[in-house]
């Protein structure tokens, strides 16, 4: 089950019973119903009695404000400094992740991704790798709509 409440940076996303990301065809359209529309990945935000198809990710909404979010099925880790890399690379597998992409900028990190169950996945195994001592932060990568100036 994928969690209800999200804690950001300071920011809380609260997850919108009424809504759902489906995925949009490289080469299709998004449905005509779509609230708003992410580009990579291609996800189009539907109310949930309009899915057709099933939901690929749930959608959050920020307290305050309302502003649309939805996670892309990436969480970003950062490991203690003491961390080796092995040792790191055995707790995400434990907690059912594998590394996606190991950045330069970001020591001790990675994107990582839920080995099944893309999205819905990876948020619901995301207490798992928050309660290892050796993990210092977990967040998933939340899509949001381009603000306007």
């Amino acid at each position: 089950m994928e969690l209800d409440e999200l804690s950001l940076g300071g920011a809380r996303f609260v997850r919108d019973p009424d809504l759902a990301a489906v995925a949009v065809p490289a080469d299709g359209d998004a449905p005509s119903a779509a609230l708003w529309v992410t580009q990579k990945p291609r996800l189009a935000v539907v109310r949930t009695a309009e899915v057709g198809e099933p939901a690929v990710a749930p959608v959050y909404r920020s307290e305050p404000g309302g502003v649309l979010a939805v996670p892309t099925g990436r969480v970003f880790v950062r490991f203690a400094g003491d961390t080796a890399e092995g040792v790191g690379d055995a707790i995400l597998r434990d907690a059912g992740y594998r590394a996606e992409e190991k950045p330069s900028w970001a020591p001790h990190s990675a994107w990582v991704t839920a080995l099944r169950g893309g999205a819905f996945e990876a948020l619901a195994r995301l207490p798992l790798l928050r309660a290892r001592s050796e993990v210092e932060l977990a967040e998933p990568e939340l899509l949001r709509p381009s603000a306007k100036r």
